[in-house]
């Protein structure tokens, strides 16, 4: 006799192979049915992490472009609020005047305040007397462009305007000019003692350039009170000077001035050298190294967020976020510490 559950579960070979294929067709529509909504999903999570990027991206990109536009705005007022070398401070001048003249004149003889009522700056004004009072002339109007800071422009409107006196020349027996040829050796010889004194008083002198101040800089001939701020705001920025080559990175420093101020300077005291954490910093304060653009900075910590904190600055390497030559620049300012 047979048992009752065989013959239920007795099946022919056919029937065996109907169900296999009845399987087989009902696990392909469990994966038909279960793949779109992963896909949707994979796909939601990858633009809501795009949105968050771009949102990032757009919110620290405003914050870094005014922060420089700032930094910027300062620059250009400390230009204009010191000529070098001849520098005079924003305390000390007077009001520009708004009403403008026009009036024949010999800029020779002109007085300041005469210059002003013609549109010239108080302390491009300044400038033209102290160049007079140091033996200079004028000879004709272009010469004025050669004053610190002039608007060249003004100079070429006036042009028409300028009355220039000839000097009366007096002339020996030989046919020499005698006023002309004392002045000159007068002025060569003062010359000639300045250098000789600049040159006594700076010989020995010598400045750790990552502690130095303001009035220590201004020791150094060719350094100025403009000079100084910028070369402290750099060093500000940067997080201490790594060597002394950096100062061509100044702005307003040529290859002439760095050749002539170098000597005068070590960078002996890198402890002092303030690094970033990029493991805590975010984009902002990252990007406001003047090494970092906003784009790197934004894609360290991009990456930081996905990926979790950075091991080692090797990181920035291996992840291709750096290559070779920038990270030896940038490596110095930057540390990793995991809390």
């Amino acid at each position: 006799m047979k048992n009752p559950l065989q013959e239920i579960f007795h099946f022919t070979r056919s029937e065996r192979n109907g169900i296999v294929v009845l399987v087989f067709i009902i696990a392909l529509l469990i994966i038909a049915l279960a793949l779109p909504n992963r896909f949707y999903r994979f796909n939601s999570e990858i633009g809501v992490n795009k949105e968050k990027r771009d949102s990032l991206l757009a919110e620290y990109r405003a914050n870094l472009v005014e922060a420089k536009s700032k930094y910027r705005e300062q620059k250009n007022d400390e230009e204009r609020s010191w000529s070098e070398p001849n520098d005079v401070p924003v305390a000390d001048r007077k009001p520009v005047k708004e009403e403008q003249k026009r009036f024949q004149f010999d800029p020779n003889s002109l007085s300041a305040d005469s210059f002003e009522l013609l549109g010239f700056k108080d302390y491009v004004a300044e400038n033209i007397i102290k160049y007079r009072n140091h033996g200079g002339r004028f000879s004709e109007p272009k010469d004025l462009k050669d004053i610190y800071y002039i608007d060249t422009i003004l100079v070429d409107e006036l042009a028409g305007l300028m009355e220039i006196k000839k000097r009366k020349k007096r002339i020996d027996s030989s046919g020499s000019d005698r006023e002309n040829d004392t002045l000159l050796a007068k002025v060569e010889t003062d010359s000639l003692k300045r250098d000789s004194t600049r040159e006594n008083k700076y010989k020995d002198i010598s400045f750790e350039l990552n502690t130095c101040n303001a009035e220590e800089l201004q020791e150094i001939y060719g350094i100025g009170p403009a000079y100084s701020g910028r070369i402290i705001n750099y060093r500000d920025l940067l997080g201490g000077y790594l060597s002394v080559g950096q100062l061509k990175e100044v702005y307003g420093i040529n290859d002439s001035l760095y050749s002539q101020i170098a000597p005068y300077f070590t960078v002996t005291n890198r402890d002092s050298i303030k690094k970033i954490n990029i493991n805590e910093a975010d984009a902002y304060e990252i990007g406001k190294h003047p090494y970092i653009t906003n784009y790197l900075a934004i894609q360290i910590e991009t990456y930081r967020r996905e990926n979790g904190k950075f091991e080692n600055l090797e990181d920035l390497r291996e992840h291709r976020l750096l290559n070779d030559v920038l990270y030896i620049k940038i490596a110095p300012y930057l540390k990793v510490t995991k809390n």
